[in-house]
């Protein structure tokens, strides 16, 4: 066993366990949809930093970290600013499933792409990042400052983020989206849609539900409430269409 400290209390855990499971063996709740209580944990492969919490002094997600002896982990990172993994900061020619066809040019836009995604698709073209775990995780004035420079190089007005799956740290992503519309004044950034995102892009894998859960290994009985936690993201404004399938 080894000797922790959890919000200031002594605890006794197994030693070279996850701190996931050693937080749960000490009856914290972990889980899988924002509207649930615990530890929000969706990715659970050390990319979004959603679960992230205050260990010996550094923020690092708990998802992946192993427990070690003399360990002080501090639950409230409110004070703490925000980070996950992000990087592939490039311009594109086509742009991607959120850009609209009738864009056309030389360079489209700028876009980075985040770690983590709540889905574990075999054919995931994007797997480098999605599962990214390894490197520096950047905060959200970090990330648009890079994206800014990035913008200015390849002289476009549209700014992109993909994945990975970007949504999974919220609190993140709102700050990151705030801090371009102020670094970017003249680019097209207008809470998701008031902080600045303008176009969602739906990358739909399949008609049929039983189609779909084969391909991510979606066997669990909560997909209905993440179909209702996807959707309560989106808010309809006038002049934005939203194609459901």
């Amino acid at each position: 066993m080894a000797s922790i400290e959890v919000d200031g209390k002594s605890v006794e855990v197994k030693e070279g366990s996850s701190i996931k499971d050693a937080l749960e063996a000490l009856g914290f709740k972990i889980a899988m949809f924002p509207s649930q209580k615990g530890f929000f944990m969706p990715c659970q492969t050390g990319g979004c930093w959603s679960c992230a919490l205050e260990i010996d002094g550094q923020l690092m997600p708990v998802c992946i970290g192993t427990v070690q002896k003399g360990m002080r982990i501090k639950t409230d990172t409110s004070s703490s600013p925000p980070k996950r993994m992000v990087g592939g900061f490039m311009g594109h020619h086509v742009g991607g499933v959120g850009t609209p066809w009738w864009l056309c040019g030389d360079w489209i836009e700028v876009a980075c792409f985040t770690a983590g995604c709540n889905f574990c698709c075999p054919q995931c073209q994007n797997w480098r990042f999605a599962y990214l775990a390894t490197g520096d995780p950047l905060t959200p004035p970090e990330a648009a400052k890079l994206m800014t420079a990035t913008r200015r190089r390849y002289a476009v007005e549209r700014i992109a983020i993909s994945g990975g799956e970007g949504t999974l740290n919220r609190r993140w992503l709102i700050q990151y989206l705030r801090l371009l519309q102020e670094l970017n004044p003249g680019a097209r950034l207008h809470d998701l849609v008031d902080a600045g995102m303008t176009e969602i892009g739906i990358d739909l894998k399949a008609l049929r539900l039983s189609t779909f859960q084969e391909g991510p290994f979606i066997f669990f009985s909560g997909l209905s409430l993440a179909v209702r936690t996807a959707l309560g993201t989106v808010r309809l404004r006038r002049g934005l269409i939203c194609h459901c399938i």
